[in-house]
């Protein structure tokens, strides 16, 4: 079980951005990327929402092994579709927030 995937974790994220207010913005945005990381891997990859109450992972669906390197058996699942379609949502809203060049800006007299 990896340490990200311990649920438990981001309630001591949580008492710290109470504790650090400075830092509460950055501290409650991990935790939330953390937090939608876990739901991800709820899909197909199974989390231990319970942890370290119980060692029970929780999955939506089971992805079969049927190519000779696990990680393949993931990137050819439909599932990845879900995270292709989240990255590209991001990157269209990064892009559509950058700044853009003034025309003619940079060009030398």
């Amino acid at each position: 079980m990896f340490l990200a995937h311990l649920p438990a974790g981001y309630l001591l994220a949580r008492e710290l951005a109470k504790r650090r207010p400075e830092r509460r913005a950055l501290i409650l945005t991990g935790c939330a990327a953390s937090l939608l990381h876990m739901a991800l891997d709820s899909l197909a990859g199974g989390i231990a929402w319970l942890a370290p109450l119980s060692d029970l992972e929780l999955r939506l669906v089971e992805v079969p092994a049927r190519h000779g390197w696990w990680v393949w058996n993931f990137v050819l699942h439909w599932t990845m579709l879900i995270e292709v379609l989240i990255l590209s949502a991001f990157a269209i809203a990064l892009c559509r927030d950058l700044p853009r060049p003034s025309p003619g800006a940079g060009v030398a007299p």
